[in-house]
């Protein structure tokens, strides 16, 4: 059995976004049920799954309005010095 609780996404958003803290949200359960917007309630991250709002089973998505600044930021000098490495191997 599942039990889960509707959350103030909003308020929490607000609280990310004032602290710069990336906010993710798992909306699987809430998707086709609840009205949901990412832009207003400050979600930068949001997954879900297909089978929610008649998809196929297995299916699942992330919506990511930050995916290149948060792998930019954790890995960019490693990055670097693969391009560097193949550039190198040329």
């Amino acid at each position: 059995m599942k039990f889960g609780s509707i959350q103030d996404i909003r308020k929490i958003g607000e609280i990310a976004k004032r602290n710069n803290i990336y906010f993710h949200t798992d909306a699987v359960q809430a998707i086709g049920n609840l009205k949901i917007d990412v832009e207003r309630d400050n979600i930068d991250m949001l997954s879900m799954s297909a089978h929610k709002f008649y998809g196929p089973k297995g299916v699942r998505s992330i919506i990511c309005k930050i995916w290149c600044r948060i792998y930019q930021n954790a890995r960019s000098e490693d990055i670097k010095k693969k391009i560097k490495e193949q550039e190198q191997k040329m």
